[in-house]
């Protein structure tokens, strides 16, 4: 049997994959920072992803034989954009692999007499060993870890309808808290702005469906259609819980950094429900972290591949990427552990404002592109959609005063990335 992604593993990589700590814990920060508006923070994210997919169909549809999403960040082959943009993709999984191994050692530390620091190294490191096995034997674990979490979240808002309509029925709306007079944006509309970067750190993901295209036996129409599918699934699967949480459990019982869900069971007064969705977490943990590898090398490999031709570097075999992404994403964690508390939210951001900026270079590489063709109205209309909003969302937090350490270490990247570019454009010359 050839080593290679089955389909159905595949799509249920891509609509799973960041299902982890960026939505089952990330969202309580999102939540007490933006309070009820972070509605609008998801639809916000979820236009933009939307957009911003349709428009990387439209390109690969009109011009077919690049390869992956990474090809259709410039208007050619090895340009600045695709260097720059691309070295930041991969950096945005290798923060994925350094955020959830974080999260996985402070889990379990809750739990067991574990340190944090050796603990997340051990899940990167068993997540680097499965990797290097094989493609398919990766697909399978993957597949399967995604299956448990997709049916929790789904479980997770079956009992809370269930316990809402009892409640309705029963004891007039004693768990419902009352909404009247409630301010759905305390903290300011601005507040849904900034909460966006963290929100897409989790909705991030449909265009990996093109990175693993060589590894699997379906056709790029096919994949298209996929990515745009696999967002409207994404939204969904972010808003009814986040919805649920917002009725059942009150603002102030909220906490950053911890789950909202399990808090809600245990509002809800759930038998071992908290320990139970803490064993969810942990699950979720493991299989973005093992999926943040698979990305994060394949990215790597593609980016080595086509820079070598112009800058004499070496062909570098899929091993050897594996390994560098996961000794990367561990060298974060012990700098993140030494140097700074607000380690997992500042991940967060920064993973946020690269997936914001990638999706608005495709939208412009393609405006680009598609200029003097003859194309359909609502076909330009949504490239210009995702480029507006990826500049409207990156606008309003460089002018606010919120999370302004996320934003500089991005500028940094960016700074760093465009320097290397002109230094290695030199060098091949």
């Amino acid at each position: 049997m050839a080593d290679k992604l089955a389909p159905r593993h595949l799509t249920m990589i891509a609509f799973g994959g960041l299902i982890g700590m960026g939505l089952l814990v990330g969202c309580g920060s999102a939540i007490h920072r933006a309070g009820p508006a972070i509605v609008l923070s998801i639809l916000y994210a979820g236009m933009l992803t939307y957009c911003a997919m349709r428009t990387l169909s439209d390109y690969m549809a009109l011009d077919p034989d690049r390869g992956s999403f990474l090809a259709y960040l410039g208007t050619s082959r090895r340009s600045g954009e695709e260097f720059v943009c691309g070295w930041l993709y991969c950096a945005y999984w290798t923060c994925v692999i350094a955020a959830e191994g974080l999260g996985g050692g402070m889990l379990l530390h809750q739990y067991l007499p574990l340190p944090v620091l050796p603990t997340a190294l051990a899940l990167i490191a068993a997540a680097c060993a499965l990797n290097l096995q094989s493609v398919r034997l990766f697909g399978q674990v993957e597949f399967y870890l995604t299956m448990v979490k997709l049916v929790a979240i789904m479980a997770f808002c079956a009992v809370c309808l269930g316990a809402v309509t009892v409640d309705l029925y029963h004891h007039g709306r004693q768990i419902l808290h009352d909404l009247n007079g409630i301010d759905l944006a305390p903290f300011g509309i601005g507040a849904a702005f900034y909460t966006v970067p963290t929100i897409m750190f989790t909705m991030a993901g449909a265009e990996i469906i093109t990175i693993a295209h060589r590894e699997t036996e379906t056709s790029s129409q096919t994949l298209s259609g996929l990515a745009r599918l696999v967002t409207v699934r994404m939204v969904a699967f972010y808003l009814v819980p986040v919805l649920l949480i917002l009725l059942i459990l009150p603002l102030s019982s909220v906490r950053p950094g911890f789950s909202p869900f399990a808090d809600t069971l245990a509002f809800l007064h759930v038998p071992h429900g908290k320990a139970v969705f803490d064993g969810v977490i942990l699950v979720t943990l493991l299989s973005c972290i093992n999926s943040s590898t698979y990305i994060a090398s394949r990215v790597m490999n593609e980016l080595r591949t086509h820079d070598r031709d112009g800058t004499g570097m070496a062909p570098v075999s899929f091993a050897s990427c594996i390994m560098g992404v996961s000794a990367a994403g561990g060298m974060l964690c012990v700098g993140a552990t030494l140097f700074s508390a607000a380690a997992f939210s500042l991940l967060l951001d920064v993973s946020g404002y690269i997936t914001i900026v990638v999706y608005g270079v495709i939208s412009l590489s393609f405006i680009r592109f598609a200029t003097g063709r003859a194309l359909s109205p609502m076909t330009r209309t949504r490239a210009f959609m995702a480029l507006l909003l990826s500049a409207g969302v990156m606008s309003a937090v460089i002018g606010g005063d919120e999370r302004r350490s996320g934003l500089e270490c991005f500028f940094v990247l960016v700074l760093l990335l465009s320097v290397c570019r002109v230094g290695m454009g030199r060098l091949g010359r």
